[in-house]
């Protein structure tokens, strides 16, 4: 009896030496794992928590005993984006026993958006029994956001690679701007890019010029000016007025945004910013980009975004300048070729004009020498005429005084009349001379 009893305190004693260093090994455990910096949790087969990790509330602002009292409170948290992501996971869980990985995001108890990299896998005994699952989560949001930053970055210097591409090709302004709007959209994976001059009118208007992107008619309804009143104000309007980079980063919440909220959420923009184009120091308008998410502008990608829009401008520069320079070579070619035709018709004017002074010039060689010769005649005239007066006086008288019957008459008669007409002559000609 007294072996048994002894027996019977040594078992216990036994026992009671196993319960306390198993209880050490679990308080050892417990004190690692509450200690461990990711959220760990453990689930029954029943789906509540046996454990969950104090490190919980770190990353969540959730105490451990708010998520064991409601297994479901992770659900409530998740970011309405990522609930079916969640619940498709969820329902994996219940079928696969391997390992599962997801990253998701929740919103903490002070609003914040954290990002969660969840790892999740069954849980077994020694016997094979199944004991629920293990899971571990890790807040990433800093990777994430660090990841989402040179994604953003490496977006905007491609947007930036591809537009300098297009201003070395492009020939036509038009053209160029429509290009750099295509690249924005597809190599930055923004939701829309367009640009628009500023009108120099009374309601100084900003007027869509480019396009490319998810638009469907926004832009016909907005009406957007560059004037200091409510529909002036927003990111487009303060750019041209300001000249400098005007963002939006929440169109939902950013009170400036009022007159197209409505109109811009029905499209998915959720941010944007206008950059002004400036050339000679005016600005001539803005390229718009926005976002289907809220604060899609860091920094960075506005300074690298602001390089787009000086190149933007300095693109337009370039092809009007060497737009005017081809108006000014045609109107240079056209006024060359004008004075090719007029130097021309000049040459065949002067040829004409030389003809006929030269055919002048020998009408009047011509009239000098006649005019000459009429001097000669006119001098000869006068000496004739005397002597001729003489001869003829004689020859008239000796023909009347010579017998009709005499054979000498009749040759008188000749003299006579040769006589007189050579007077003739002579007095025709010193007329002529007279009246010139």
């Amino acid at each position: 009896m007294n072996n048994r009893i002894a027996e019977s305190e040594s078992s216990d004693a036994q026992r009671k030496l196993l319960e306390e260093e198993l209880h050490k090994i679990e308080e050892r455990f417990r004190l690692f794992a509450d200690y461990t910096y990711d959220w760990e949790t453990w689930r029954g087969p029943d789906g509540k928590y046996i454990y969950v990790s104090p490190s919980c509330e770190r990353i969540t602002g959730y105490q451990k005993e708010e998520f064991i009292s409601d297994p479901w409170l992770i659900t409530k948290i998740v970011h309405p984006d990522d609930a079916e992501k969640i619940s498709e996971h969820l329902r994996e869980e219940s079928v696969h026993k391997r390992v599962l990985h997801l990253d998701f995001r929740i919103i903490s108890r002070k609003g914040e958006e954290r990002w969660i990299s969840h790892y999740c896998q069954a849980v077994y005994g020694k016997d094979g029994s199944w004991l629920g699952r293990r899971c571990s989560n890790r807040d990433i949001t800093d990777r994430k956001q660090v990841q989402t930053e040179s994604q953003r970055v490496n977006r905007a210097l491609k947007v930036l690679s591809g537009c300098n591409q297009a201003m070395i090709r492009s020939t036509e302004e038009g053209r160029f701007l429509q290009d750099v709007c295509q690249i924005i959209v597809e190599e930055g994976e923004y939701r829309l890019a367009w640009v628009g001059f500023a009108e120099q009118d009374e309601k100084k208007r900003v007027r869509p010029v480019a396009q490319a992107g998810f638009e469907k008619g926004y832009l016909e309804t907005v009406r957007i000016t560059w004037a200091d009143t409510e529909r002036g104000r927003g990111p487009t309007g303060t750019a041209i007025r300001t000249g400098k980079p005007s963002i939006c980063q929440n169109m939902l919440t950013d009170p400036k945004y009022t007159p197209w909220r409505v109109e811009a959420s029905k499209r998915g923009y959720a941010s944007s910013i206008a950059l002004p184009l400036l050339t000679d120091d005016q600005v001539i308008g803005a390229l718009n980009i926005y976002a289907v998410e809220p604060d899609a502008f860091d920094s960075e990608e506005v300074n690298l975004l602001m390089e787009l829009g000086e190149d933007l401008a300095y693109g337009i520069a370039t092809l009007r300048t060497r737009a005017e320079r081809k108006q000014a070579e045609a109107a240079l070619r056209q006024a060359r070729d004008e004075l090719y035709i007029l130097s021309q018709e000049l040459e065949q004017k002067v040829q004409e004009r030389t003809a006929e002074l030269e055919e002048k010039s020998k009408l009047l060689v011509e009239a000098e020498r006649l005019a000459t010769l009429g001097k000669i005649a006119n001098r000869v005239a006068h000496e004739l005429r005397n002597p001729l007066t003489v001869v003829g006086g004689f020859s008239r008288r000796m023909y009347e005084r010579t017998p009709d019957d005499d054979p000498n008459k009749k040759y008188l008669k000749i003299i006579v009349e040769h006589v007189r007409a050579l007077e003739e002559k002579i007095s025709e000609i010193i007329k002529i001379q007279n009246e010139q």
